[in-house]
């Protein structure tokens, strides 16, 4: 059970929340010409993603495959729930975090995955599915009060502090033109197929070792390279090596032949061509 001083703990992140979010609208709407709220977002995404850790987790390469099986479930979940692109991604911070801070066994890193995927539905969907729907998810392996469990201790791990610098926050950031001196901003095309390529080498658990800024920096060169058949080169060695990463990711996709991602990325192993 969730206790009093937790309640109000959660009640003050709402509000700083809310303020995040308000900022992230009036980046959205292109509501201001002079990126002022744009750059405000992106220094606090900057600062943001310097408070996490992974290299705990990076540490158990033994919880590598189970990672990626579990991941798979929640990206298969997420397209058949239709969630928001960053339903996933706060699903993932949420499951990494907390198994990089927390001693878990590989038969419950299923159920930390399931229920990160529920507490990010929860934070940012609309109408997120009812834990009913979860519990179907998890099958007979864990009943409905493990996951509440489970919500409980994830939530406290965290500090309630639910708010996150993914990948795609930065590439909506990067979509502005602002951070990436391209004053004319990226194409519509050029930004889904960023996204794609994210979502698509999730499973790679070495990706983990760059912070997410560089992820979407890294996408972004792949992405305008291989569409618009760019000569450009990454900005530093280290959106050179993540960008290596992803399309060591996108090999691991096509060659997997239980994978429930590779269905819907499947076309994207062509970036595998790419030098």
């Amino acid at each position: 059970m969730i206790c009093e001083s937790d309640l109000q703990k959660l009640a003050d992140f709402e509000k700083k929340a809310q303020s995040e979010y308000n900022l992230r609208v009036r980046v959205q709407n292109k509501d201001t010409d002079n990126g002022e709220y744009t750059s405000e977002v992106q220094t606090y995404l900057r600062k943001r993603e310097q408070d996490f850790d992974y290299k705990p987790f990076l540490n158990k390469p033994q919880e590598e495959s189970a990672r990626q099986l579990v991941m798979d479930q929640m990206i298969n979940a997420s397209h058949k729930y239709k969630f928001r692109g960053e339903t996933i991604f706060m699903a993932e911070f949420l499951m990494d975090h907390y198994i990089a801070r927390e001693n878990v066994s590989k038969q419950n890193i299923q159920l930390v995955g399931i229920v990160s995927l529920m507490i990010a539905a929860k934070y940012e969907e609309i109408y997120p599915p009812s834990i009913h729907d979860f519990e179907k998810m998890a099958g007979k392996y864990f009943t409905r009060p493990e996951l509440l469990k489970m919500e409980s201790s994830i939530l406290r791990k965290l500090g309630f502090n639910l708010s996150m610098a993914s990948p795609l926050r930065h590439l909506e950031i990067y979509s502005k033109g602002i951070g990436q001196g391209n004053s004319k901003g990226i194409t519509k095309k050029c930004f889904e197929y960023a996204v794609n390529l994210l979502e698509a080498t999730l499973l790679n658990f070495k990706l983990l070792n760059y912070l997410p800024s560089v992820r979407a920096s890294a996408a972004l060169f792949l992405s305008e390279k291989f569409l618009e058949k760019s000569g450009a080169t990454a900005e530093n060695a280290e959106i050179s090596s993540c960008a290596t990463e992803i399309v060591k990711g996108l090999i691991l996709l096509s060659e997997s032949p239980n994978n429930l991602v590779k269905k819907k990325y499947s076309t994207y192993k062509e970036l595998i061509l790419i030098n």
